[in-house]
C-alpha cells in the first residue's frame, strides 16, 4: 500500500487500490501514484497497541533520549534500549575495510509493517513487555551516528532485555532495509543483516 501526503488518512482509505490499476492510463492517477511513492522514499512513522508501541523509518538522526521517554511508564521496573550505530571498518572477505560512512534504504509501507509484526510478536514471547519503540534511520549515517534504535519498557528487567534482543534479530530477518557501505576504495550494497532472498550479503 501507499502512504500520502497530499490526501488525509480518512480519504486515502476510501480509494480501491483495484479501480487504480484499471485507471493507470489516466495522468492524473498516475501522478498520485508518483507523489505517494515520493513520500514512502523520505520516511513514516505510525503507532498501535493504544499508543504506547511506534515505528518509525525517517532521515533524521535518531534522538535516544526522546525515543526511552516514549516507552517511560510509571509501572515499568525496566528499560532496555539496542542502538546500532556505523562503525569505521568492515572486514570483506578477510581484508579490513575503511569505511567512511553507511546509506539505507528500505520499501517504506512493507518496513513499516514489517516493525509492527515484530512488536506484535515480541509481545507473544514477552507478554509483560508496557511498551516498544523501533525507529531505523535512512539515507546516509556516519561513523557513530545511530541507524537503528530499540526501546522496551516491562515490569522487570528479563523480559525488557530478552524482548529488545529478539527485536534487533526479527528486524534484521525480516525488514526489507539494505545498506550502502561506503569504503575509502570504493561501495558494495547489502541487505540489512541476515535476509538473502536475492542472493544478497549478509552482516
Amino acid at each position: 500500500e501507499f502512504s500520502c501526503f497530499c490526501l488525509d488518512e480518512d480519504t486515502k482509505g476510501h480509494i480501491n487500490k483495484k479501480n487504480l490499476v484499471q485507471d493507470l492510463n489516466n495522468n492524473l492517477v498516475q501522478k498520485i501514484l508518483m507523489m505517494w511513492q515520493d513520500q514512502d522514499n523520505h520516511g513514516s512513522s505510525s503507532a498501535n497497541h493504544d499508543n504506547r508501541d511506534h515505528v518509525s523509518i525517517t532521515e533524521s538522526p535518531l534522538n535516544l533520549s526522546e525515543i526511552v521517554n516514549l516507552v517511560r511508564d510509571g509501572g515499568a521496573g525496566a528499560m532496555a534500549t539496542f542502538s546500532g550505530t556505523t562503525r569505521n571498518y568492515f572486514i570483506v572477505e578477510g581484508i579490513t575495510k575503511k569505511v567512511t560512512l553507511l546509506s539505507y534504504e528500505a520499501y517504506v509501507p512493507m518496513a513499516i509493517k514489517e516493525l509492527h509484526n515484530c512488536i506484535s510478536q515480541a509481545r507473544k514471547l514477552y507478554p509483560s513487555i508496557i511498551s516498544a519503540v523501533i525507529q531505523h534511520r535512512i539515507g546516509d549515517v556516519a561513523i557513530g551516528q545511530e541507524s537503528v534504535v530499540i526501546a522496551v519498557s516491562a515490569p522487570h528487567r528479563k523480559d525488557a532485555l530478552h524482548a529488545t534482543e529478539y527485536l534487533i534479530d526479527e528486524l534484521k530477518a525480516t525488514v526489507p532495509i539494505w545498506k550502502k557501505e561506503m569504503y575509502e576504495d570504493g561501495s558494495t550494497w547489502k541487505e540489512n543483516g541476515e535476509r538473502n532472498i536475492m542472493g544478497g550479503g549478509s552482516m
